[in-house]
């Protein structure tokens, strides 16, 4: 909805429906939709109060105004510079007052809004002399920009800058902080930590050459002979391609840039390649056929994968590059902005691009994908055509459920099998750094195929080839199943399989669930030893052992060793957190009530890094423990307390007329920290509205009165499982959606559903509580 208002405002400003649009969605509750009407009413000229307020609230702390930072920070710059309210309160910030700006627009409004003030200078000179890069404020990286157009040479940062390149010039990771600091100080101490860098031969001399050539020119003898020293070595000559021209005379420079053209990175290569077009034309002698003998020899489509936005735009026309581009139209690692710009009118290449437009939304997918494949698994042609299209599929999912699909029916079909064998060895064997879902789909169709054989073959490079279930950042569940299904013929055929996977604590949780459990009996001593050697701890790795053993002894004394061990440690990965939440889960679960558990998790409730885990897990099966009864005394004084604790705590001890309070109250806790803990606590509220009726039915009475938007919301979503056959709540729930719809005028009626961390309409989010079931297992994946 914000797109599209955005697109009408970008597109037709005069547009006499617009300005009631804005006006209405000013006022709507979702911040994605009111950033882009504030900031269209302040690019149409407002600068009302109402619109300086709104963008102001968007720096705030706690908010995310992605992805209009930007723009919100640049309309505040422009619209209201060297505010003094906004100045002051935005140093407040970088001083430590965090009940203001966030720091990052503060940086930028300060920067971009108070240029040349001497407050801005002094605490940018204040953030520089930061020891300690955690509590610094100014990320040069992102306000380089108005740093240097506002700040350099100014009077109190000269000092400071000479002081940090004395200090971090020779250490510091980021060229492009030292060239910054160096044009912001601009003296000759400056000058010479520049140079100093460039004698000392660090690589990716980018920003320093660029800098001392805009700072001292080509013409001065100190600089020359600096930089014909770095170039001197032909790597160092080869990332420093681009500025070549400025270094060396014609000749030189000519034979230098084709060895680069010819020999060099991709990227140093097509730079070369760019200065020579420039200088000497695209039809300048052996340039095509330089760019030609490295695409011959382009193991894996390395050049072209990295280098096509320069060959299109010098040579789109070229048979060779046609062929290529029309190859390639669909993979992931082509820039379509780039095709698009060389065959927008092409008749033959713009309906191959026209193509690549995802129009379903990414679940919508792998749900179409696995709605055809029961067609094409019996041959119907046109399910087989579109699976047939499998290779150009992004979507890890969805593209391993049509190579899957189409697979089978190259078999039932009796033809082309040779040659779809022979084209996914190649996606699954080539030395390019593909994507995860290209390697999975592969597999997915040589395992469908009969030939497991073929996945024990070797890449290109003669390394074997690692597997994972990962696609864009989660597991591809689609490649899982097959994997599982086809794991005896798999680990026949490829002996070193575990080795593959890294061991996959997912795969061996999955043979598992399939009744194959005795498949990955091998890879329980591996997840055993992560457990005891105190070594870092995923949560499928607990999750595995826990589907592989069951209730067991074993594991009993496992877990309880390594939560021991945790009690007494001051330091972990934030991502085991989940782990010793899964551990005390399954000894609450299994061990219910045994006092040496008990005892256990008392110890671990002092911890200072997993305390509350093991409260939650006191909460569950030790409900008399000493802890948790000394605050079940005192339970009016911590409806207000720390979450998740205090959710578990009451789910277990509140009376249902306390617990009905503490529940009108959940709301706001998760609206106030929708991110983090709190949200754990929605399992025990939900488990208590289930099986307290005396609490369901106070809390839906109270609900009735409920006139906030997102507290209603949040309350009805909490009820629904417990309540969704009541007709009472039915009747609610029906009177809700009429008075929504009835409400919804220009702009459907919004609202932020805190349970789902993510806003909605508010018709959508009724009927997702009244239809939506929720089971343990999604509870868990909620959490």
């Amino acid at each position: 909805m914000g797109a599209a208002l955005h697109a009408l405002a970008t597109g037709w400003p005069t547009h006499t429906a617009l300005p009631s649009l804005l006006q209405t969605a000013s006022a709507a509750p979702v911040n994605e939709l009111r950033g882009v009407a504030i900031l269209a009413r302040f690019n149409r000229g407002e600068r009302s109060p109402e619109i300086r307020y709104a963008l102001v609230d968007f720096c705030r702390e706690g908010e995310w105004p992605w992805p209009w930072e930007v723009e919100i920070v640049g309309a505040l710059a422009t619209g209201w510079p060297r505010d003094p309210q906004l100045m002051s309160g935005a140093l407040e910030r970088i001083r430590g007052n965090f009940n203001s700006w966030a720091p990052k627009p503060a940086i930028e409004y300060l920067l971009r809004g108070c240029p040349g003030d001497d407050a801005v200078a002094r605490m940018v000179a204040d953030q520089l002399a930061q020891e300690d890069h955690n509590y610094r404020e100014l990320d040069i990286t992102h306000v380089h920009e108005a740093l240097l157009a506002g700040f350099t040479k100014h009077p109190l940062l000269i000092p400071a800058a000479e002081a940090w390149l004395e200090k971090n010039a020779e250490t510091d990771h980021s060229p492009m902080h030292v060239a910054v600091i160096a044009q912001l100080g601009g003296t000759p101490k400056c000058r010479q930590a520049l140079l100093d860098w460039l004698r000392r031969g660090t690589s990716w001399p980018g920003w320093i050459i660029s800098t001392v050539l805009e700072m001292y020119g080509r013409d001065d003898p100190e600089v020359q002979a600096v930089l014909a020293d770095y170039i001197s070595d032909e790597r160092r000559r080869s990332q420093a391609a681009r500025w070549l021209p400025d270094m060396l005379e014609p000749e030189e420079l000519g034979v230098m840039l084709r060895n680069i053209l010819r020999d060099a990175h991709v990227v140093e290569s097509c730079h070369a390649l760019e200065i020579l077009v420039n200088r000497e034309g695209r039809n300048a002698p052996d340039l095509w056929s330089l760019v030609e003998t490295r695409l011959a020899n382009d193991k894996g489509g390395h050049y072209w994968r990295l280098g096509h936005h320069t060959l299109l735009k010098i040579w789109p026309e070229h048979p060779l590059i046609r062929q290529l581009a029309k190859k390639t139209v669909y993979s992931e690692h082509m820039s379509l902005s780039a095709l698009y710009q060389a065959y927008g009118n092409d008749p033959e290449i713009r309906p191959l691009l026209d193509g690549t437009m995802q129009v379903l939304h990414e679940d919508l997918q792998v749900e179409f994908a696995r709605a055809i494949e029961p067609l094409v698994w019996r041959g119907v042609p046109a399910a087989v055509a579109i699976a047939a299209e499998f290779r150009h599929e992004p979507n890890g999912e969805a593209r391993t459920i049509a190579t899957r699909a189409y697979a089978r029916a190259r078999i039932r079909a009796g033809s082309d099998v040779q040659d779809l064998i022979e084209a996914v060895s190649a996606d699954f064997t080539g030395f390019l750094l593909e994507s995860d879902q290209q390697h999975q789909a592969a597999v997915a169709a040589l395992l469908e195929l009969g030939r497991a054989d073929l996945v024990a073959m070797q890449r290109e490079d003669g390394r074997p080839l690692g597997l994972s279930t990962y696609s864009n950042s989660r597991h591809n569940w689609e490649f899982v199943a097959t994997v599982v299904e086809y794991w005896e013929s798999l680990a026949a055929a490829v002996p070193d399989i575990w080795e593959r996977f890294g061991h996959s604590p997912i795969i061996a949780t999955e043979l598992a669930k399939a009744g194959k459990g005795a498949h990955a009996l091998s890879q329980t001593q591996v997840f055993e030893n992560v457990v005891r050697t105190g070594n870092q701890l995923q949560v499928e790795q607990v999750r595995a052992l826990i589907a592989l053993h069951g209730r067991s002894a074993l594991l009993r004394d496992l877990f309880l060793g390594r939560l021991k061990y945790m009690a007494g440690h001051n330091s972990m990965m934030v991502l085991e957190r989940a782990a010793y939440a899964a551990m005390a889960s399954y000894l609450t679960e299994n061990f219910r009530g045994d006092e040496a558990v008990g005892q256990v998790l008392l110890s671990v409730a002092t911890s200072s890094l997993i305390h509350d885990v093991a409260f939650i897990a006191l909460c569950q099966g030790w409900p008399d423990a000493p802890t948790i009864a000394a605050d079940a005394a005192n339970l009016p004084r911590l409806i207000a307390a720390y979450e998740p604790l205090t959710a578990w705590l009451f789910a277990s001890k509140a009376n249902a007329a306390l617990m009905s309070r503490y529940i009108m109250s959940y709301p706001d806790r998760l609206m106030r920290n929708h991110f983090r803990e709190p949200r754990d606590g929605i399992a025990a509220v939900r488990n208590r509205l289930q099986s307290d009726r005396e609490c369901r039915n106070l809390v839906f009475a109270d609900l009735q009165n409920v006139t906030e938007l997102n507290t209603r919301i949040a309350l009805a979503k909490l009820l629904a499982p417990s309540m969704r056959n009541d007709p009472a709540f039915r009747t609610w729930i029906s009177d809700q959606l009429h008075g929504a719809r009835e409400n919804s005028r220009v702009i459907c009626e919004l609202a932020f559903d805190v349970l789902a961390n993510t806003s909605k309409s508010v018709e959508f989010a009724l009927l997702e509580a009244a239809f939506t079931r929720y089971s343990q297992e999604a509870q868990e994946v909620t959490r």
